[in-house]
């Protein structure tokens, strides 16, 4: 499965599933809405929800180079980050409400 590059999502949708009761990070899938391409080195999604404020996503992209022989025997590898920011971000929650805490009446 092809990298994804900050500059190949620039203007592109993406959508960010996963099921209610397994969201855990590593469960949730992104794809490319378009081309329905999963997009496989993500590795952070962070959405801003402000009040009165446009929301904002900062998507954190992981590049990981050629295998390479060291010297004493061992394999490293390259590893780079980049990240894309946008504001044109469509949302859509469902949440569960699994605790309650009541005030105490005065």
């Amino acid at each position: 499965m092809p990298e994804w590059t900050a500059s190949e999502l620039h203007g592109r949708r993406i959508r960010i599933y996963g099921k209610i009761d397994n969201v855990i990070g590593h469960r949730l899938m992104v794809s490319d809405v378009e081309t329905e391409q999963k997009i496989s080195n993500i590795t952070k999604i962070e959405l801003t929800l402000l009040p009165e404020e446009l929301i904002t996503a900062k998507v954190t992209l992981v590049h990981i180079g050629e295998m390479e022989e060291m010297e004493d025997g061992s394999s490293h590898a390259n590893v780079s980050e980049e990240t894309a920011e946008t504001s044109q971000v469509d949302v859509s929650l469902t949440a569960i409400i699994d605790e309650v805490q009541e005030e105490a009446a005065p």
